[in-house]
């Protein structure tokens, strides 16, 4: 079964939007990061008024992939819609190992990255990561365990390589999957 509409969530760095660029080639989705909406050039974050209505006008929309948390109000309505959610479950260490190489790719020019608002050196930035690894998780496993338990889901470990992941989505959904925790 290909889904036309694919909330993928987890932690920041987790590996969202990596999976997110792999699995929209496969798919041929229109791949949303919502980091790209959420801040503002200049690393100002955008009122939760203006991202709700690009928010909202995304969500209409007849196909997405849709990756990111946003704001965490915003969550229950693309659960709701999705017609499948990724929950890229990966432990906080990778996550802070992985945002400190982020950090120092932005430093060498190597990367272009979305304004966080902490904007500076690394324990901000951690503990930006830190905090919503710790509350986002805590919404997530809520709402996909109660709330949306009636959607079909795959959990995946976000240490696996992105090809060794979109393998796993691959052949869940070609075998009609729809719930897996992996």
């Amino acid at each position: 079964m290909i889904f036309r509409r694919i909330a993928l969530v987890g932690s920041p760095c987790s590996g969202k939007s990596t999976l997110a660029e792999a699995w929209g080639e496969i798919t041929g989705l229109p791949i949303v990061h919502l980091d790209a909406l959420l801040w503002n050039p200049g690393g100002t974050l955008a009122s939760e008024e203006a991202f709700a209505r690009t928010h909202a006008a995304l969500l209409a929309q007849d196909q997405w992939l849709i990756e990111g948390l946003g704001y965490p109000g915003l969550l229950s309505p693309r659960l709701e819609r999705a017609e499948q959610i990724v929950f890229l479950d990966t432990p906080l260490d990778v996550c802070l190992e992985r945002a400190e190489k982020k950090r120092e790719a932005e430093k060498l020019g190597d990367f272009v990255a979305v304004p966080r608002q902490d904007g500076a050196g690394r324990s901000r930035h951690a503990q930006f990561v830190e905090h919503v690894h710790a509350s986002g998780r805590l919404l997530l496993l809520k709402l996909l365990g109660e709330d949306f338990a009636f959607k079909p889901q795959i959990r995946l470990d976000g240490r696996l390589p992105v090809e060794e992941l979109c393998a796993k989505l691959r052949g869940l959904e070609q075998s009609g999957v729809r719930a897996r925790p992996i």
